[in-house]
């Protein structure tokens, strides 16, 4: 039986990530996951997670509501592999970067296992929460590791950790547009468009966005489904530029943020 950490809390932070490249193949006929190879980061713009044990055999979930499901399907998931009931509280924040193509409900997901790992003392390593996070969601196979990586495959993604270039990114989101991720993986089975062709359709402001460049980026384009467009930069003066231009863009949340590992678990008397 495992040993209750009374008064404990456990936290961690859920990063944004970016898809430096995104190619989405065909369907994998085992699955009906698409095929995708991505370069994956995970950059600061980050929320906080917590979780604490509880004995009342729920789980309950304070904050946006709009992901309490893939929040409570990690927990599942996990409950199921492990055979332990995992009574928990996990708080996060109201308001989140959703449907933004930054992968932030799948990192929550991601860091919910991970505080979970710790809390009950499961001791599972990575590769183990690599397969149950297969089970929630794509993007958190590659959320549970963060950094940099090369992700590829249907339903279960291998994950090949690459080199973390030092950089300066711009991240830009037209306010109010939020892309659904199934919606837009039927458009490309429908269109045989790509993420960011559909990006440009439905939120013509992504358009506008990605053909502003200063002529010095690295890095650069759409994440994930969109709308979100990215710029790497080598200096942070470099950004400067681009910053006060999008800045005065109405309509526009303009973000700085730095390629991120992931942190790690911190723990605290309630």
């Amino acid at each position: 039986m495992l040993k209750l950490t009374k008064g404990t809390r456990f936290k961690t932070d859920a990063p944004a990530k970016l898809n430096i490249t995104l190619n989405v193949g065909g369907v994998e006929q085992s699955s009906g996951y698409h095929i995708l190879s991505s370069v994956m980061q995970t950059v600061s713009l980050s929320y906080p997670v917590f979780l604490e044990r509880t004995n009342n055999s729920e789980v309950k979930i304070r904050g946006c509501e709009n992901i309490h499901k893939i929040l409570r399907k990690a927990i599942d998931k996990l409950s199921e592999e492990t055979g332990k009931t995992l009574s928990c509280i996990i708080t996060i924040e109201d308001k989140l970067l959703l449907g933004s193509g930054m992968g932030i409900d799948s990192s929550h997901a991601a860091a919910v296992l991970r505080l979970a790992n710790e809390a009950f003392e499961l001791n599972m390593p990575i590769e183990k929460l690599h397969k149950i996070a297969s089970k929630v969601g794509s993007d958190v196979q590659f959320l549970v590791y963060g950094g940099r990586a090369f992700c590829e495959g249907g339903i279960e993604h291998k994950i090949t950790p690459m080199f973390i270039p030092p950089l300066y990114y711009v991240i830009a989101k037209p306010e109010g547009i939020s892309l659904s991720t199934p919606v837009q993986y039927a458009l490309i089975d429908k269109t045989g468009k790509t993420f960011t062709q559909l990006a440009f359709e439905a939120c013509p402001q992504t358009k506008i966005l990605y053909d502003t460049i200063t002529g010095s980026e690295v890095e650069h384009g759409v994440t994930g489904k969109g709308p979100t467009v990215f710029w790497g930069y080598k200096r942070l003066d470099e950004t400067s530029e681009l910053k006060q231009h999008l800045e005065k863009i109405e309509g526009i949340s303009v973000f700085s943020a730095e390629p991120v590992t992931l942190k790690g678990i911190t723990s605290f008397p309630t």
